[in-house]
């Protein structure tokens, strides 16, 4: 997210990049990496850097609160939460945990994916993030229809005034940074 080295890394992300097991879920490796977080302090480089951690509504309902309040001892984090395909009454479970979680031990608010699938906007309008990461592929069609790119500047218009900060995601040439500037 750092532009040029001109501009401040926002937060760096957590991504697992290792084998799993055929039987072993994104559930299980959430919590694992969750419970990394909670028994092991961030290294003094670390310390005042933001690490942002992807979460299903399925692992948001499965990692203890107890971990999380280590976790947030130990790292400085942003919940990143990731659309998936949970009923509504897992969404609203999981935003009041997270609404939660962000009261209690101070973490930071992120949904991922907004404009790749149905759920971007309720997750929105339920916790009110911290951050809000524009799916790329929506940043793409954006460029190519012009209603898309309509709806996409009056959603950036409407969360920027809720003082959101507004991630554009896959920026990966001149072409994609100076549309996702001019659109905000």
């Amino acid at each position: 997210m750092a532009v040029k080295h001109s501009r401040p890394v926002l937060f760096w992300e957590a991504l697992f990049r290792g084998p799993r097991s055929a039987h072993e879920t994104w559930v299980e490796v959430d919590r694992k990496l969750f419970e990394y977080l909670a028994n092991n302090h961030a290294p003094d480089k670390w310390k005042r850097k933001t690490i942002a951690v992807n979460l299903s509504t399925d692992s948001v309902q499965g990692i203890t609160d107890e971990v999380v309040r280590a976790a947030a001892l130990n790292w400085k984090l942003c919940l990143e939460w990731t659309e998936d395909f949970a009923s509504n009454n897992d969404l609203h479970g999981a935003a009041e945990r997270l609404v939660e979680w962000r009261k209690e031990h101070g973490v930071l608010i992120s949904v991922d994916d907004v404009g790749a699938g149905m759920d971007g906007m309720l997750r929105t309008t339920l916790t009110q993030p911290d951050v809000l990461k524009i799916d790329g592929n929506f940043l793409k069609l954006a460029m190519a229809i012009i209603e898309n790119r309509e709806i996409l500047q009056h959603m950036i218009s409407h969360f920027s005034t809720k003082k959101m900060t507004i991630v554009a995601e896959h920026i990966e040439t001149s072409r994609h940074l100076s549309f996702a500037r001019s659109i905000g």
